[in-house]
């Protein structure tokens, strides 16, 4: 009974499951008539489909749309990168380069790779060498489809003395690129050459145009003459273009452009003959190319190069930056002064009494307000590939023909275009003739910066953001590089210091006339950063007649009072990467920004302190010297070591001395007590100074946060005008005293000499007490700077030891 019962439900059971599949079933089913069928053959006219597809394509699409949808990422890798781009695109050609040993009996294959690989066919430029093709071959028979003719350079038997092999060619791909012109073509015994230049459809900005250069160098050439031919080729292209980029390829045999041409860089890294690389790419783009060796052409012994640009333009390497500029035109500059004349600085002189910190920022905040109401600002974008002849004309004439070709006005689009070629070769000879006149503007600072833009010359590229590991936040960051750089600040001697300043009060101080702070004013740079007032050096210049009769009064109190209002001590430190990859606080060069109005009260402080200094400096110390540089520094070390030298049996022995954050080390009571008895130097100013180095405030800025202020009596900024000379009178007692033996110095630069004679190791005593003397001045050595060096000219030595320091 019980199995009956089992049997009845299960067979209810399978019942109702058909009847609902067959549902389903009937609603997916899609029945067609014998029309349909029929229609079925013809081609779709896309006007209507039958209601029954219609819900199914609609049933399929609610299906699969309530799935979940998987993000899915793209195969990486240079090859596939560049298979998603148009070849007209590439920032750099992709290239093709081998050896293929007779061009001839290769050209079907060639064509056959063309039309059926897509390495082949998206090859910009193909590159082959020894094509052993004559004058009897002409271009047409040589034609592969989408490239067109080659350029050739055939062996010349009656220059070479033979009539077979060698020969290079160079295939353009015309979805690539059509300007194509021959440049130079050469042949000798040693190597047949061509170059050529192109303009493709696209290039990056940064890059005017291309130069490229196929080569074959014959095995026994000689690699000097062959070289020298090579790099005059380079030259001349250069001249032509210096900042269009410079690739030479081909088959180079045995002959390396390494001495010759060392700035070059080479691509090639896979084996191209056996296990050897014969088959070369130099270029003057670092990080152009990545190459992949391909299967060689017929039965030739060299396997070809696929060369695949890996380059990043300027435009997506550096990040586009934005900022806000002031508009200092003449009409903005004069309602400027204007409202500088109109003030009366009698009103805040007469508020703030004699609060001289209160009066000074008072007045630099009102300035700063003015020049915010006044001087227009506008917000733009700075560009990683800006050209820096590219003028506001230029600009507008780029926009002219740009709304021409939109509107379709042909004489307008031509008009424009004649325009822009004009006002491009005006700006690039206005810009020649900018960098010419620094030549003749007498400043060396301003010509060596010139060399170096004409010369190409940039330095390395460092990132905008200042990081480092093992921080969880900017502002932490920051507050651990500040107390690193006030490490040297660990005694107290606040004693000593109230000390000194009781003896300086109430003595007479001298007066900065009006006619000094002027000239003064209108001698600041302005492209120098603002400090902690934001009064930029611009504001200073422009209005320098209207703000100087102020600042005589707040320069004459301050020297009055021996006090230095303490927005004026402020600095703002920003710390400077020594090197690419800073791993510790060390690695960071703390660079301080002041005042500028500060700046111009510490040049005429300093010029005060030079006259009253200069017949009390050391004969050896030419730094702040007048007549005397560097270069005076130079040649009397060499004159007294080679005049020494020339004597028999002598030699010499120098120790180059570098100090650990030479300006952050100077104890403030120590310097003032050596400009009382050492120099004859005005006590107010002796006073000022002391204020001028006490309680200071400095915080870092890093990635635009600013760190806790710490205040600080000891040493002084690296971005001070004082800070120079002040080392250099802290320094002064510190001369070779002991009998042959000199010390030269240039600021914080010094060097020991020891004139030595047979017998004599080592510079003697001089050390140990100069050591002894930088722990009384509680100056830092840098012993892992610090390089000695020997010059002896003996033929019999008997080795020289070690210079210990502190051993």
């Amino acid at each position: 009974m019980d199995s009956f019962f089992f049997i009845v439900v299960g067979f209810l059971l399978c019942w109702l499951v058909s009847n609902e599949v067959g549902e389903a079933v009937s609603q997916l089913r899609i029945v067609y008539s014998r029309d349909e069928l029929l229609q079925l053959n013809l081609p779709y006219d896309g006007k209507d489909l039958t209601s029954c597809m219609l819900d199914f394509i609609h049933k399929d699409s609610n299906r699969t749309s309530e799935k979940r949808k998987r993000k899915r990422g793209r195969r990486g890798g240079v090859k596939l990168r560049l298979r998603r781009q148009q070849v007209s695109r590439f920032p750099l050609p992709s290239v093709l380069l081998g050896n293929v040993q007779s061009l001839r009996n290769k050209l079907d294959e060639l064509q056959g790779n063309v039309r059926f690989q897509k390495d082949f066919r998206d090859s910009c430029v193909m590159a082959f060498s020894e094509t052993w093709l004559t004058e009897l071959d002409q271009d047409a028979d040589f034609s592969i489809d989408g490239f067109g003719a080659p350029f050739r350079r055939d062996r010349d038997a009656q220059v070479t003395g033979k009539s077979q092999g060698g020969g290079v060619c160079l295939y353009v791909n015309k979805c690539y690129c059509s300007a194509v012109t021959v440049r130079e073509c050469i042949c000798t015994p040693d190597v047949e050459l061509l170059s050529v230049s192109l303009r493709p459809f696209y290039l990056p900005r940064e890059f005017p145009q291309l130069f490229i250069t196929v080569v074959y160098i014959h095995p026994k050439a000689h690699p000097a003459s062959t070289c020298s031919i090579i790099s005059d080729v380079v030259q001349k292209l250069q001249a032509l273009s210096p900042d269009a980029p410079n690739f030479i390829m081909g088959d180079f045999n045995h002959v390396s452009l390494k001495s010759t041409l060392g700035n070059l860089y080479q691509y090639v890294s896979c084996p191209t003959r056996w296990d050897k690389m014969l088959d070369l790419c130099y270029g003057s783009v670092k990080n152009a190319y990545k190459s992949l060796p391909l299967p060689p052409l017929g039965s030739s012994d060299h396997n070809c190069v696929h060369l695949l640009p890996i380059y990043k333009t300027v435009l997506k390497r550096e990040k586009t930056k934005t900022k806000d500029v002031d508009i200092w035109s003449e009409e903005s500059v004069l309602t400027l002064q204007e409202c500088f004349k109109c003030t009366d600085w009698e009103v805040f002189i007469q508020s703030c009494g004699d609060d001289l910190a209160a009066l000074v920022d008072v007045t630099s905040s009102y300035a700063v307000f003015c020049k915010d109401m006044i001087i227009p600002r506008k917000h733009v974008k700075v560009y990683a590939n800006n050209k820096p002849w590219v003028t506001k004309s230029v600009k507008s004439c780029l926009r002219k023909k740009r709304q021409a070709f939109k509107e379709g006005a042909v004489t307008d689009f031509q008009t424009a275009t004649k325009e822009l070629k004009i006002e491009i070769l005006k700006a690039k000879q206005s810009y020649k003739n900018l960098l010419e006149s620094k030549f003749a503007a007498k400043n060396f600072g301003s010509a060596w910066t010139c060399m170096k833009t004409i010369a190409g010359f940039q330095n390395p590229q460092r990132s905008s953001e200042v990081i480092l590991d093992g921080f969880n936040s900017d502002r932490d960051f920051a507050n651990a590089l500040n107390m690193f750089y006030t490490r040297f600040s660990s005694s107290d001697f606040s004693e000593d210091i109230l000390e000194l300043k009781q003896k300086l009060r109430d003595t007479q101080h001298f007066i900065i006339e009006l006619s000094d702070l002027k000239k003064a004013f209108h001698t600041v740079n302005v492209n120098k950063s603002q400090g902690p007032d934001n009064i930029s050096g611009r504001l200073i210049k422009s209005c320098a007649d209207k703000l100087s009769p102020l600042f005589q009064v707040i320069f004459n109190k301050s020297l009055q009072t021996q006090h230095v209002p303490s927005l004026w001590k402020e600095a703002v430190v920003v710390p400077v990467p020594k090197s690419s990859r800073p791993k510790i606080l060390n690695d960071f060069r703390p660079v301080a920004l002041t005042s500028v109005v500060m700046k111009v009260f510490e040049k005429i402080i300093r010029n005060v302190i030079m006259k009253e200094t200069e017949h009390q400096l050391d004969p050896m110390q030419f730094a702040y010297r007048p007549n005397r540089g560097v270069e005076d520094a130079l040649l009397t070390l060499l004159n007294l070591i080679l005049k020494h030298v020339e004597s028999k049996g002598t030699f010499a022995r120098l120790l180059f001395i570098d100090f650990s954050s030479a300006f952050n080390t100077i104890q403030p009571h120590i310097l003032i007590k050596r400009l009382l008895g050492q120099f004859e130097i005005r006590k107010n100013l002796v006073g000022w100074i002391l204020d001028f180095l006490t309680d200071r405030s400095q915080r870092v800025r890093i990635n635009g946060v600013l760190s806790d202020p710490v205040f600080s009596s000891t040493g002084s900024p690296q971005g001070c005008v004082l800070s120079p000379l002040l080392f250099t009178l802290y320094t002064n007692m510190c001369q070779g005293r002991h009998e042959n033996r000199v010390i030269i110095k240039y600021a914080d630069d010094s060097v020991f000499v020891s004139l030595l004679k047979e017998g004599d190791t080592n510079h003697g005593p001089v050390i140990d007490d100069f050591v002894q003397w930088c722990e009384e001045s509680y100056l830092q050595l840098n012993i892992s700077k610090t390089k000695d060096m020997v010059v002896d000219f003996r033929k019999q030595q008997n080795g020289h030891g070690v210079t210990l320091i502190k051993g």
